[in-house]
């Protein structure tokens, strides 16, 4: 893949709604994300995958900033600060791509908050996608610790929604 088709994937990328895209051409693979944590990251080794250009001279310093900062992103340091804390908490996941509603209704108030015990098969939230609401049914029980969305946020195929400490 060229550079200048790269630059004008993320450009139009930023243009968009989408919270993260992957593309994948022959052995070249690009990941960008607008997430704090993004989803699936694989980071690149532009030493071990092919010139991005075709060009072997080329390297990764020409791609533009906003691109080098998302493949080089540390998410190692932030991961371990919070590996501890979150090794015996489970995750339910959006199950598909939508808006998620963490209450019925605006006037009603919301499935659950921090500190609720969730059972199995109890309704935490609202995924909508293409115009249908779809309950979003806890697969876990235990304890509500943490809300990983707001209201009405726009949220990724397995993307975390709640973190709940098992038991």
């Amino acid at each position: 893949m060229k550079i200048k088709s790269i630059k004008d994937l993320i450009e139009q990328f930023d243009q968009t709604s989408l919270t993260e895209l992957h593309w994948q051409e022959g052995d070249f693979n690009l990941h960008l994300s607008k997430l704090d944590n993004p989803l699936n990251f694989l980071p690149v080794n532009p030493e071990k995958s092919n010139s991005l250009s075709g060009n072997k001279g080329e390297n990764v310093d020409n791609l533009t900033q906003s691109a080098q900062q998302e493949v080089e992103k540390p998410h190692q340091l932030e991961e371990s600060k919070n590996e501890e804390s979150k090794e015996d908490l489970a995750s339910i996941t959006s199950p598909l791509v939508g808006v998620v509603y963490l209450q019925e209704t605006p006037d009603t108030p919301v499935f659950k908050e921090i500190g609720d015990r969730v059972e199995v098969g109890e309704t935490v939230c609202i995924v909508e996608a293409m115009k249908l609401m779809n309950e979003i049914q806890s697969d876990i029980s235990g304890i509500i610790t943490e809300i990983a969305v707001k209201n009405e946020e726009v949220v990724a195929f397995n993307q975390p929604l709640f973190r709940v400490k098992e038991g």
